[in-house]
């Protein structure tokens, strides 16, 4: 009998993938496409990857499966069906699974066949957990008395037993988690991603060709260094603070040549960070034969800045811009090439954000897990390492401890201050092995110092509000939504800035202040964290609700940045707390900062005050034998999902529950798309498709456009605007149905009352 993997619509069985074509070319590749093996070459994984490979579509060998392809109704003798109330028709229709017996038959060899029958199990749905309360997990798949599933013709079996091969890759010790089992499943889901990305991208060549879209020859890191040299070579050197940055970029291009592993970078803000670190990464790759840089920023607010840097260096095509911000119809940023290689991570440079790369590494998704493979053999540039939470360092530091010793990365820890991760005996968890890349931060420290933090006490709305107008210009940052628009609210002119306005808006808004900037004209900005940690503004004065040190230094970092005036000044003022209520993240801040006052007020940005603040803010959430840098989701644990004797016996994983612990954004927030701009359109648009229109490519291409027109809010603000009827829900989808709701300075509101007269037209 011959069995197909895949048909094509209106056309003879005779233009069909034949099942063994695909799973040869999903296991080996071509010259044009990568197989899984070729995947896993990097990390010395390529047999198993091929037997994942061969076996992933097994289970396509089947009656039923081949019924299914053929729009035939199912064979009513099927064991799967014979006792089912379901009609023929209906049977017909239900997907077959064809994964679990590819997974039987692995995980039936030993060794590490279980580890396998993971990826194979999960590569559509995700990978299972172990046990679940319900029948998804995989111990209750892999047992034939529970689980009935299609048979599997023996004699196509038979004809590709030889390829299985379950020789396993040297696994290093890794120094920042004892427990192997670790490493053992940070194996299983590379693997998985090495099956997932040549499964989908020979998929994708057999049924619609889109393999033509993918560079035959991508730029290499020889043409990154050649263009950076260029780039470098004229930049000003003149001035002070030009002549530190250039220091700077020394010292980085020198410990290029130290060898591959974990490095940190602290350079006060305005010390040249960006391009500096991105020139120690290229002359890093470029000496140790590693495959591309990525560089990942804590916020989506500075994400297109520093993209737009390393365009001006390296051109539109070698810069993947990876994020939820970016525009669908910029045939920049997101070309058909770029679309396809955000899939897969398939581009020498790569730009995204803390959340998109740390999650994946967590991940069960297909979809989030298929670019893994790429991360091995890279530069991971980790800018604003202090944003990490203190929640998750455990299993964050595990992680890209992992990537440097089985993965062949180089990772740098970049900050404008000095985080305390390290390992020492209060910080059990820290990293070792740690190169810095400057050698005296104090002492630059005291070079770059070009602002004095200044401690107000506590300032009334009305208070601050009168000091930010005695300035021509000046930036205001507070800790909550509310608070910046009340400010804003009270100062004619003021430029306000907070997630309450869509990406878009935003973006708008940065470049409108820098032109304000430049000009010399009035600008007073009010606005929350999203200006700080990378928006290259650079004002006279500050000031700063009390926060967290690190913050305290990010704002300053938006003030004489460019060293124009000898010094200048940032207030720090406390507010009304009880009125604006903040995270617990800000809280612990504000009171690690009182208790580094008290020791450090003279120069609180000293690398010396910021040691000991970020030792209180780490070492001391260590409680509970270090459980502290572990909770996760509901305050779960997320390592406890592979660590263990048992679970390391048994490779007994929890891939899914893992997957849902580990959020680096734990509260939940829904986006709410807005009338700003083309959020108009694109919610006129969604309203008016027709119901049989709305199929999923389509909503998907719908959410990648909104998501630059949405307003991220909590679960109070969006029972607020739901029980005001200012939003209505369509196809899972909040929309802004009031258009007075969406403020042109304030953003969201969530106090207007009704739909708008437009909405009302039947």
């Amino acid at each position: 009998m011959q069995y197909f993997a895949h048909s094509l619509p209106d056309r003879p069985q005779s233009d069909w993938e034949p099942l063994i074509d695909h799973l040869r070319n999903v296991a080996i590749g071509d010259e044009r496409t990568n197989g899984a093996g070729d995947n896993a070459e990097f990390f010395n994984a390529r047999e198993l990857a091929q037997t994942l490979g061969w076996l992933h579509d097994v289970g396509k060998a089947s009656v039923p499966f081949q019924h299914r392809i053929n729009n035939r109704q199912a064979d009513p003798s099927d064991e799967r069906d014979a006792f089912s109330s379901e009609s023929q028709a209906a049977i017909a229709s239900r997907p077959v699974d064809h994964s679990t017996a590819g997974a039987r038959l692995v995980e039936s060899q030993g060794g590490v066949g279980r580890l396998l029958a993971y990826a194979i199990a999960g590569h559509h749905a995700g990978m299972p957990d172990w046990t679940t309360l319900g029948r998804s997990g995989l111990m209750h798949r892999l047992n034939k008395a529970k689980c009935k599933i299609p048979l599997v013709d023996e004699n196509f079996v038979a004809a590709i037993a030889d390829n299985i091969c379950l020789k396993a890759p040297k696994i290093d010790p890794n120094p920042a988690h004892e427990d192997i089992s670790f490493s053992v499943a940070m194996l299983g889901r590379m693997l998985f991603s090495c099956l997932v990305d040549a499964d989908r991208l020979w998929t994708e060549r057999f049924c619609s060709q889109i393999d033509a879209a993918r560079p035959r020859q991508p730029i290499q890191i020889d043409q990154l260094a050649s263009q950076l040299d260029r780039h470098l070579n004229g930049l000003n050197s003149s001035g002070t603070v030009n002549a530190i940055r250039q220091q700077v970029l020394r010292d980085c291009r020198n410990a290029a040549s130290q060898r591959t592993g974990m490095f940190s970078l602290h350079v006060p803000t305005g010390g040249g960070k960006t391009l500096a670190s991105m020139a120690f990464a290229i002359d890093h790759a470029k000496r140790h034969g590693l495959r591309r840089i990525i560089y990942a920023i804590p916020l989506t607010t500075i994400i297109e800045q520093t993209a737009n840097v390393f365009r001006d260096v390296f051109g539109d095509e070698a810069v993947l811009e990876h994020h939820s911000a970016v525009d669908p119809d910029d045939l920049i940023k997101c070309s058909p090439v770029h679309r396809l290689a955000a899939e897969n991570f398939a581009a020498p440079l790569i730009v995204t954000t803390n959340v998109q790369l740390l999650e994946s590494l967590f991940s069960n998704r297909p979809s989030t897990c298929r670019k893994l493979h790429h991360l091995a053999g890279s530069v991971i540039v980790l800018d604003e390492v202090q944003t990490l939470p203190v929640n998750l360092l455990k299993p964050t530091l595990a992680v890209l401890t992992e990537l440097v010793a089985n993965y062949g990365c180089s990772i740098v820890l970049c900050s404008a201050t000095q985080p305390a991760i390290l390992k020492r005996d209060e910080f059990p968890i820290g990293l070792s092995d740690v190169y810095s890349i400057i050698k005296s931060p104090s002492q630059l420290h005291q070079r770059l110092k070009r602002t004095e933090v200044r401690l107000l006490g506590e300032l009334s709305n009305a208070d601050l509000v009168s000091r930010l107008e005695s300035h021509h210009q000046a930036l205001c940052i507070v800790n909550t939504r509310r608070h910046a628009a009340d400010l804003a609210a009270m100062i004619p002119g003021a430029i306000h800035l907070s997630a309450n306005l869509c990406g878009a808006h935003r973006q708008s808004v940065v470049a409108t202040i820098r032109k304000h900037l430049a000009a010399g004209d009035v600008c007073r900005v009010v606005s929350t964290t999203v200006m700080e940690a990378g928006v290259d503004v650079d004002f006279p004065v500050g000031y700063r609700a009390e926060a967290g040190l690190d913050s305290i230094a990010q704002a300053a970092g938006r003030v004489n940045r460019n060293g124009r005036l000898p010094t200048a000044d940032v207030f720090v003022f406390q507010y009304d707390r009880k009125a604006y209520r903040s995270t617990e993240m800000v809280r612990d801040g504000i009171a690690a900062l009182r208790q580094v006052v008290e020791l450090y007020a003279d120069d609180l940005l000293s690398p010396n005050a910021v040691e000991h603040y970020f030792r209180l803010l780490f070492w001391d959430k260590g409680g509970d034998q270090g459980q502290g840098w572990d909770r996760g989701v509901g305050g779960e644990p997320v390592l406890a999902c592979f660590e263990g004797d048992q679970r390391r016996r048994e490779l007994a994983f929890q891939y899914a529950t893992a997957a849902k612990r580990y959020r680096l954004i734990q509260t939940a927030q829904t986006p709410v798309v807005v009338p700003h701009g083309e959020g108009a359109n694109l919610i006129d648009e969604l309203l008016s498709e027709p119901l049989e229109s709305l199929t999923s490519p389509w909503l998907r291409a719908w959410d990648r456009k909104a998501s630059r027109y949405s307003v991220n809010v909590f679960e109070f603000d969006q029972r607020k605007l739901l029980e005001n009827t200012a939003v209505i829900e369509q196809h899972g989808r909040l929309l802004l149905c009031n258009p007075n709701a969406y403020d042109e300075t304030l953003g969201l509101r969530t106090d207007v009352l009704g739909m708008g007269a437009s909405m009302l037209v039947c």
